[in-house]
């Protein structure tokens, strides 16, 4: 824990005899930095070819509220030019 504080990665607090560690970075920022990270290195930097390992690898189908909100985004994306 001391070298991840070392390095940026956390902060701490004492609350009475202990540590209490906390990320410095917000959740949702190390979420896309990490899945950045990943699409980069197994999927050549391919979103299309994650996605599709992704919905592949599901145990189950997916809802049609879940397939209605993932074609809103690639409506999005389109239009926004991502």
């Amino acid at each position: 824990m001391r070298i991840l504080e070392e390095k940026g990665h956390l902060t701490h607090r004492h609350d009475g005899p202990r540590y209490v560690y906390s990320p410095v970075v917000p959740r949702a920022a190390a979420r896309q930095s990490a899945l950045r990270s990943v699409v980069k290195t197994f999927f050549d930097g391919s979103a299309t070819q994650a996605v599709a390992a992704l919905l592949d690898m599901s145990e189950s189908r997916l809802s049609r509220d879940e397939a209605d909100q993932l074609a809103r985004l690639i409506e999005k994306a389109k239009r926004e030019g991502k």
